[in-house]
């Protein structure tokens, strides 16, 4: 992380809930007296590193000064994937669209119908300087004017497209998930029409066979979600240009990867497939697995096509018997046939099966200075994390367990704080394992770990009095975005409540950019009236799941919390089909009764609502049938 970027992540947090009354606004300006010393363009460069909404709606209340500098400002970077109407609309008429390089719309469960409601009141075609499209939405009918726009924009050098994941029931007890989005022919005809170097998309594999056509791509980088063995040998044949690749995960068997009637793209000649295969050689630099479930067999069969690769990282799980038994022969294999590498980052989940596992076992080394590797040893559930120092990127739920070994290559782990700074999400259950010794975990250098946005609370019938200070040490509560609260008892006492409550409450007074909450115990819900919930929650929560429970109760948090954007009512499969759809017609009809301005979405597991919507009536976005 370079200075300047430090430097925005402080601005960002400092000035993330700035006052707008001019009154306030000295007190603020003191904060940042070095920083108007700087010139324009490092500012600018500041800048860079934070999102639309500081900039318009904190940092440029600060002073004069920033309220200038913000407006000369020309690489704005709208991420409208969590935002509210009223404030994209704002922004869209405040900010030339020339002074855009990157665009992120989003139809999802928080933003439905944005993007159309974004077309209306914006033509992309004025954004002229755009760099970077990102789309994730479930809607065909406005993909058109997308679709012109990639094609014609002359700027765009980066499309991304997400669809969203809709549940079809196949029968009484049976779902399956499908993405649901625009014809794959016209993602297929963009690849073939326009300039772009750089897609990323979720689509899975059986989905690329309508993409991929025996055509050269001018992709320089590609991101997609999985793809067959075959399909990969595809890729890399038809696009000589890809310089990076990042897969969700590989499938090396393409038998049963297929959808029911979709056809296997490479069935008309495997034979002559094969042969092809064994000619490929790609100048491909960097390959990234997000999700890596295969064996090393298999990941090295991978690893020959591209024997001019830089950097490798590997991020999944594998079961302890096929690590122990081929992570030697992965050892000798990369420094001989990846002569050029430069940087390999791993990161595997291994699962132990074995009671007798041994907990010596030798370490994986390079003979190169290229990377170090640490063990760490987790005994409820028995798992071992295996990384390398540096770590790659991860985007795991990282278990914070305190009764672990760790055995590394590093002479002093406790100070290796590489893995702390890329942890994003973690859980963290508090049994009497935990040691509230604060000088045991207290770090000189700050947090323990610091960057965590996702907070998720196991709550067992242990609850500590000074679990408030040891979360404080823990995390930096400032930069928490989501909590969860998970409840695995059936039974809480009265003074288990009283001091959960308190200590909640603390916690919530330091998590000013915290705007969704996820509360998945049905337990904790009846636990708590909904009056103190609302007590405890901070006002600047957005968005809040609940456990779908009684109806009253379901009628209490929908009056009680007025100040949502959307929340969202969740069925577990034991309360799935009981009285589902009354509740959601009566929890309806009472909003309707109450004349609340709200839109609506019904799935077998969930029931979506939206509040405060462009239209001033009640309308049904969507509806799944039992």
């Amino acid at each position: 992380m370079n200075n300047l970027q430090i430097v925005g992540e402080k601005l960002y947090l400092q000035t993330r809930f700035t006052p707008q009354r001019l009154e306030e606004k000295s007190k603020h300006v003191e904060e940042f007296p070095s920083l108007l010393k700087l010139s324009t363009e490092i500012l600018h460069r500041i800048f860079d590193y934070l999102d639309i909404e500081t900039l318009l709606f904190s940092l440029r209340y600060v002073c004069k000064q920033f309220h200038e500098l913000i407006l000369l400002y020309n690489r704005f970077k709208f991420d409208f994937e969590s935002i509210s109407i009223s404030r994209l609309r704002y922004i869209c008429h405040l900010i030339n669209p020339e002074l855009v390089i990157e665009l992120r719309l989003s139809n999802d469960n928080k933003t439905p119908s944005q993007i159309e409601y974004f077309l209306s009141v914006c033509d992309l075609h004025h954004f002229t300087r755009l760099r970077s499209l990102i789309v994730i939405q479930n809607a065909k009918h406005f993909f058109t004017n997308l679709f012109d726009y990639v094609l014609t924009s002359r700027s765009l050098s980066s499309f991304s497209i997400y669809y969203l994941t809709r549940i079809e029931k196949v029968s009484k007890d049976h779902y399956y998930h499908t993405l649901t989005g625009p014809s794959l022919n016209s993602i297929s005809s963009i690849f073939q029409r326009s300039n772009i170097k750089k897609f990323k998309s979720n689509l899975k594999s059986y989905q690329l066979e309508t993409i991929l056509r025996p055509i050269q791509y001018s992709f320089r980088h590609l991101t997609i979600q999985h793809c067959t063995k075959q399909q990969y040998y595809l890729i890399l044949r038809y696009s000589p240009h890809l310089r990076t690749i990042c897969l969700g995960r590989i499938k090396m068997n393409d038998e049963g990867y297929h959808s029911e009637g979709e056809s296997s793209f490479a069935s008309s000649s495997d034979e002559e497939e094969s042969e092809n295969n064994e000619l490929i050689c790609h100048s491909l630099v960097s390959l990234k697995f997000q999700r890596y479930k295969g064996s090393i067999e298999n990941l090295k069969e991978i690893l020959l096509l591209t024997p001019m690769l830089k950097h490798l990282e590997i991020v999944g799980q594998t079961k302890v018997t096929e690590f122990v038994t081929n992570t030697s022969m992965l050892k000798e294999f990369i420094p001989n046939a990846l002569d050029l590498l430069q940087s390999i980052g791993v990161f595997l989940v291994i699962h132990i099966e074995d009671d007798n596992f041994p907990l010596g076992m030798n370490l994986f080394q390079m003979n190169e200075k290229r990377c170090r590797f640490t063990y760490e040893f987790l005994k409820s559930p028995e798992k071992i994390f295996f990384y390398s120092v540096p770590i790659p990127k991860i985007d795991i739920h990282y278990e914070i367990d305190f009764d672990r070994t760790t055995i590394c290559t590093l002479k002093k782990i406790n100070q290796n704080i590489q893995l702390k700074n890329r942890i994003k999400s973690t859980q963290l259950c508090f049994t009497d394992n935990v040691p509230f010794n604060f000088s045991q975990i207290r770090q000189s250098n700050g947090y323990v770990f610091p960057n965590v946005t996702d907070l998720e609370f196991r709550l067992t019938e242990f609850w500590p009095y000074n679990r408030k200070e040891f979360v404080s040490i823990m995390f930096n509560l400032s930069c928490i975005t989501k909590i969860s609260l998970r409840g695995n008892s059936s039974v809480y006492t009265d003074q288990f409540i009283s001091q959960m409550e308190k200590q909640l409450r603390e916690i919530f007074k330091q998590t000013k950019n915290l705007s969704e909450l996820d509360l998945y115990s049905d337990h904790l819900l009846i636990a708590f009236d909904v009056d103190k919930i609302y007590s405890i929650i901070p006002q600047h929560v957005k968005y809040i799941k609940f456990p779908a429970v009684g109806l009253e109760k379901m009628r209490n948090i929908v009056d009680q919390f007025e100040n949502l954007w959307s929340m969202e009512f969740a069925w577990s499969e034991h309360r799935m089909h009981r009285d589902r759809a009354n509740k959601c017609e009566g929890l309806i009809n009472h909003l309707q009764m109450k004349k609340r301005n709200f839109r609506y979405q019904k799935s077998f597991f969930s029931l979506l609502i939206w509040f405060n919507y462009i239209n001033s009536e009640c309308s049904i976005i969507s509806d799944s049938d039992d």
